[in-house]
Protein backbone atom coordinates (compact mmCIF):
# COMPACT_ATOMS: atom_id res chain seq x y z
CA UNK A 1 0.00 0.00 0.00
CA UNK A 2 1.37 3.41 -0.93
CA UNK A 3 1.09 6.14 1.66
CA UNK A 4 1.06 9.74 0.59
CA UNK A 5 1.26 12.46 3.19
CA UNK A 6 -1.82 14.59 3.77
CA UNK A 7 -2.09 17.40 1.25
CA UNK A 8 -2.19 21.10 2.08
CA UNK A 9 -6.00 21.18 1.70
CA UNK A 10 -6.40 18.34 4.21
CA UNK A 11 -4.02 19.99 6.65
CA UNK A 12 -5.79 23.36 6.30
CA UNK A 13 -9.14 21.67 6.97
CA UNK A 14 -7.74 19.98 10.08
CA UNK A 15 -6.29 23.26 11.36
CA UNK A 16 -9.70 24.89 10.92
CA UNK A 17 -11.39 22.05 12.80
CA UNK A 18 -8.82 22.37 15.58
CA UNK A 19 -9.54 26.09 15.82
CA UNK A 20 -13.29 25.44 15.97
CA UNK A 21 -12.73 22.81 18.65
CA UNK A 22 -10.70 25.21 20.78
CA UNK A 23 -13.46 27.80 20.44
CA UNK A 24 -16.00 25.14 21.44
CA UNK A 25 -13.98 24.45 24.60
CA UNK A 26 -13.93 28.18 25.33
CA UNK A 27 -17.72 28.28 24.86
CA UNK A 28 -18.07 25.35 27.26
CA UNK A 29 -16.09 27.21 29.90
CA UNK A 30 -18.09 30.41 29.35
CA UNK A 31 -21.45 28.63 29.63
CA UNK A 32 -20.53 26.32 32.51
CA UNK A 33 -20.75 23.15 30.42
CA UNK A 34 -18.48 20.15 30.63
CA UNK A 35 -15.43 20.80 28.50
CA UNK A 36 -15.42 17.50 26.57
CA UNK A 37 -12.51 16.11 28.59
CA UNK A 38 -10.31 19.20 28.35
CA UNK A 39 -8.19 19.56 31.53
CA UNK A 40 -10.34 21.64 33.87
CA UNK A 41 -7.31 23.25 35.51
CA UNK A 42 -6.44 24.86 32.16
CA UNK A 43 -9.89 26.20 31.22
CA UNK A 44 -9.20 29.63 32.71
CA UNK A 45 -5.89 29.91 30.88
CA UNK A 46 -7.44 28.78 27.59
CA UNK A 47 -10.20 31.37 27.98
CA UNK A 48 -7.61 34.17 28.07
CA UNK A 49 -5.85 33.20 24.83
CA UNK A 50 -6.28 35.53 21.88
CA UNK A 51 -7.01 34.45 18.31
CA UNK A 52 -3.31 34.31 17.34
CA UNK A 53 -2.48 32.07 20.30
CA UNK A 54 -5.40 29.78 19.49
CA UNK A 55 -4.26 29.55 15.87
CA UNK A 56 -0.77 28.56 17.02
CA UNK A 57 -2.23 25.68 19.04
CA UNK A 58 -4.65 24.74 16.23
CA UNK A 59 -1.73 24.35 13.81
CA UNK A 60 -0.48 21.08 15.27
CA UNK A 61 -0.31 18.26 12.69
CA UNK A 62 -2.97 16.16 14.41
CA UNK A 63 -6.56 16.67 15.52
CA UNK A 64 -6.95 18.10 19.00
CA UNK A 65 -10.20 16.20 19.37
CA UNK A 66 -11.07 12.53 19.22
CA UNK A 67 -14.08 11.01 17.49
CA UNK A 68 -16.01 8.03 18.78
CA UNK A 69 -18.05 6.25 16.12
CA UNK A 70 -20.88 4.21 17.66
CA UNK A 71 -21.50 0.64 16.62
CA UNK A 72 -25.30 1.05 16.51
CA UNK A 73 -26.20 2.87 13.31
CA UNK A 74 -29.96 2.49 13.84
CA UNK A 75 -30.40 4.60 16.96
CA UNK A 76 -33.09 7.28 16.62
CA UNK A 77 -32.23 10.94 16.26
CA UNK A 78 -32.41 12.74 19.57
CA UNK A 79 -34.60 15.84 19.87
CA UNK A 80 -33.41 19.23 18.70
CA UNK A 81 -30.80 20.88 20.93
CA UNK A 82 -32.25 22.79 23.88
CA UNK A 83 -29.26 25.09 24.46
CA UNK A 84 -26.90 27.20 22.42
CA UNK A 85 -24.03 25.05 23.73
CA UNK A 86 -25.64 21.79 22.57
CA UNK A 87 -26.33 23.31 19.17
CA UNK A 88 -22.68 24.38 18.85
CA UNK A 89 -21.47 20.94 20.00
CA UNK A 90 -23.66 19.17 17.44
CA UNK A 91 -22.61 21.50 14.64
CA UNK A 92 -18.96 20.88 15.40
CA UNK A 93 -19.54 17.10 15.67
CA UNK A 94 -21.23 17.08 12.26
CA UNK A 95 -18.39 19.04 10.66
CA UNK A 96 -15.71 16.85 12.27
CA UNK A 97 -17.47 13.59 11.38
CA UNK A 98 -17.99 14.72 7.80
CA UNK A 99 -14.34 15.74 7.44
CA UNK A 100 -13.14 12.41 8.86
CA UNK A 101 -15.68 10.51 6.72
CA UNK A 102 -14.44 12.27 3.59
CA UNK A 103 -10.82 11.65 4.57
CA UNK A 104 -11.29 7.93 5.24
CA UNK A 105 -12.99 7.48 1.89
CA UNK A 106 -9.91 8.96 0.20
CA UNK A 107 -7.24 7.28 2.32
CA UNK A 108 -7.46 5.24 5.51
CA UNK A 109 -3.80 5.94 6.25
CA UNK A 110 -4.28 9.71 6.05
CA UNK A 111 -7.45 9.50 8.17
CA UNK A 112 -5.52 7.52 10.79
CA UNK A 113 -2.68 10.03 10.77
CA UNK A 114 -4.87 13.14 10.99
CA UNK A 115 -7.79 11.94 13.09
CA UNK A 116 -6.10 9.25 15.18
CA UNK A 117 -8.79 6.73 14.31
CA UNK A 118 -8.06 3.06 14.80
CA UNK A 119 -9.02 0.29 12.35
CA UNK A 120 -12.52 -0.53 13.67
CA UNK A 121 -13.76 3.08 13.94
CA UNK A 122 -12.33 3.73 10.45
CA UNK A 123 -14.27 0.78 9.08
CA UNK A 124 -17.49 1.93 10.78
CA UNK A 125 -17.03 5.50 9.57
CA UNK A 126 -16.42 4.39 5.99
CA UNK A 127 -19.80 2.62 5.75
CA UNK A 128 -21.89 5.47 7.20
CA UNK A 129 -24.21 7.54 5.06
CA UNK A 130 -24.82 11.27 5.47
CA UNK A 131 -27.95 10.69 7.63
CA UNK A 132 -25.87 8.40 9.85
CA UNK A 133 -23.32 11.18 10.37
CA UNK A 134 -26.08 13.53 11.52
CA UNK A 135 -27.40 10.81 13.87
CA UNK A 136 -23.90 10.18 15.25
CA UNK A 137 -23.45 13.89 15.93
CA UNK A 138 -26.41 13.88 18.33
CA UNK A 139 -24.48 11.60 20.70
CA UNK A 140 -22.96 13.85 23.39
CA UNK A 141 -19.90 11.58 23.57
CA UNK A 142 -19.01 11.50 19.86
CA UNK A 143 -16.38 14.25 20.30
CA UNK A 144 -13.95 14.62 23.16
CA UNK A 145 -10.60 16.19 23.84
CA UNK A 146 -7.53 14.31 22.56
CA UNK A 147 -4.42 13.51 24.59
CA UNK A 148 -6.19 13.22 27.96
CA UNK A 149 -4.07 10.14 28.73
CA UNK A 150 -0.76 11.90 27.99
CA UNK A 151 0.24 14.04 30.99
CA UNK A 152 1.34 17.53 30.15
CA UNK A 153 0.34 17.74 26.48
CA UNK A 154 -2.22 20.49 26.98
CA UNK A 155 0.02 22.37 29.39
CA UNK A 156 2.79 22.31 26.78
CA UNK A 157 0.45 23.37 23.96
CA UNK A 158 -0.88 26.33 25.92
CA UNK A 159 2.44 27.37 27.44
CA UNK A 160 4.68 26.93 24.39
CA UNK A 161 5.44 30.39 23.00
CA UNK A 162 7.15 29.20 19.86
CA UNK A 163 5.72 28.88 16.40
CA UNK A 164 6.15 26.36 15.04
CA UNK A 165 5.74 24.15 18.08
CA UNK A 166 8.85 22.35 19.35
CA UNK A 167 9.66 19.22 17.36
CA UNK A 168 9.62 17.04 20.49
CA UNK A 169 6.07 18.15 21.26
CA UNK A 170 4.89 17.52 17.70
CA UNK A 171 6.39 14.01 17.74
CA UNK A 172 4.74 13.35 21.10
CA UNK A 173 1.36 14.44 19.72
CA UNK A 174 1.69 12.22 16.65
CA UNK A 175 2.78 9.22 18.72
CA UNK A 176 0.02 9.77 21.28
CA UNK A 177 -2.56 9.98 18.51
CA UNK A 178 -1.49 6.57 17.30
CA UNK A 179 -1.57 5.04 20.78
CA UNK A 180 2.22 4.72 20.89
CA UNK A 181 3.96 5.58 24.14
CA UNK A 182 5.79 8.79 23.32
CA UNK A 183 8.73 8.33 25.63
CA UNK A 184 9.67 6.47 28.78
CA UNK A 185 9.35 9.76 30.67
CA UNK A 186 6.01 10.35 32.42
CA UNK A 187 5.24 13.81 31.08
CA UNK A 188 5.54 15.88 27.96
CA UNK A 189 7.48 18.47 29.95
CA UNK A 190 10.21 15.89 30.48
CA UNK A 191 10.28 15.18 26.73
CA UNK A 192 10.60 18.88 25.93
CA UNK A 193 13.33 19.40 28.53
CA UNK A 194 15.53 16.75 26.96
Amino acid sequence: MNFSAPGSDEMAEMYQLNGLFLRLIQQAAESGQTALGFPEELLGQLATLDQGQLQRIAAVPRCLFALSVARDQNSPLTPAPQTVWESARRSFAQAALYAAWTSVRRSSAVARALYGLQVEPLRRLRILGIADLVRQATDPHVVCCSFAAVPGVWHALIDSPSQPLPRALVLTLIAAGRGIPAAPTPTVAAVLAS
